[in-house]
């Protein structure tokens, strides 16, 4: 009997401490916003419309940031190890840094931009721990919130990063510029088809990407144009999805 006592007193102290070690991540995960590891596809905020960009920093980044100080516009960037330079190059940390300090939303795309539904739970912690040290190095902070590469999840994928803490976004318009690089009219197209197609008030998700030169100099201030026409308001993706202080953390 004794021994049984003993057992279930270890077991006891045991889970208390593996609860006592993970209550904090889970409080700071579901304070505000979406839990970690779960898909999102869209805002959860009415009347919200959040403009996204893929695999930057990159030569046409910087260009994009102009024309969104012009036009008064914050944006998500899911940024990735896989880009001109490699982000510790002091010209891409300058870049980052420009983009945070003017308010936009720094978030992960993985660290080498790798398919994690072929890849090892270990090489998946490896994609997202190298990327986040590297932000950190140039912001001070480490993202909650990532998309995986090309969208590509599966069970074990979500366990991890809801393990890991991450948000999983993905999106609702997807532009395809990536195939159409000079061709900015073919991305609105599918924008302005969506955001028509959708009832009013229902908020979404694009995804473009800041590497494409027509994306950079001709996609962003028109698409603005034609989401607040509809009536949205334009947000980064944590103030669309509720979650006003935990986009990030130390």
């Amino acid at each position: 009997m004794g021994r049984f006592l003993y057992s279930v007193f270890f077991t006891l102290i045991s889970l208390s401490t593996i609860c006592s070690a993970q209550s904090p991540l889970s409080l700071r995960q579901y304070r505000g916003g979406p839990p970690a590891g779960v898909v999102i596809r869209t805002c959860s905020v009415p009347g919200t419309f959040a403009l996204t960009f893929d695999d930057g920093p990159g030569l046409h980044t910087n260009t994009l940031l102009d024309q969104l100080d012009k036009i008064g516009v914050k944006v998500t960037f899911f940024i990735d190890g896989n880009n001109v330079g490699g982000l510790d190059d002091e010209g891409v940390t300058k870049c980052i840094q420009r983009a945070y300090n003017a308010g936009h939303q720094i978030a992960s795309h993985t660290f080498s931009h790798a398919n994690l539904t072929m890849i090892s739970p270990d090489q998946v912690r490896s994609e997202m721990s190298k990327l986040d040290e590297q932000i950190k190095r140039a912001i001070g902070v480490r993202p909650t919130y990532m998309r995986p590469p090309f969208g590509a999840t599966n069970g074990q994928v979500l366990g991890i990063l809801r393990d890991l803490g991450y948000r999983v976004i993905r999106w609702s318009v997807d532009t395809n510029d990536w195939r159409h690089p000079d061709d900015a009219e073919a991305s609105l197209m599918v924008l302005r088809r969506k955001v028509r197609n959708v009832a009013q008030g229902i908020a979404g998700i694009a995804l473009a990407h800041d590497t494409m030169p027509s994306t950079a100099t001709r996609y962003v201030e028109a698409a603005a144009r034609i989401i607040r026409k509809k009536g949205y308001r334009l947000t980064t993706i944590s103030e669309c999805l509720g979650d006003g202080s935990d986009a990030y953390r130390v």
